[in-house]
């Protein structure tokens, strides 16, 4: 099944549940998109377990803002909108 979603950055520590266990979930159902996983653990057995879904990134905390931009654009194959200050979130 296709998805809508063009990418989606997700935190490997959710809480509750695993960022890796969230997008396994959504994969096994057919919803597919590529994922930056993000996360501020070493561990390499989480980071194999990323690659193995077929994240496109797997950045580490802090992650400079560039890095996220890129890791995005690399994902979508296409550049981030430029970003326009409004002063309002």
């Amino acid at each position: 099944m296709t998805s809508k979603l063009t990418c989606a950055v997700v935190d490997i520590d959710l809480g509750d549940v695993s960022g890796l266990e969230l997008v396994r979930q959504f994969f096994v159902k057919g919803v597919r998109f590529p994922v930056v996983f993000v996360t501020g653990s070493k561990d390499d057995i989480i980071r194999r377990r990323a690659m193995d879904l077929g994240c496109v990134a797997y950045l580490l905390k802090p992650i400079p803002a560039a890095g996220l931009i890129q890791a995005i654009e690399n994902a979508t194959g296409a550049p981030a909108a430029p970003f326009e200050p409004s002063g309002r979130l």
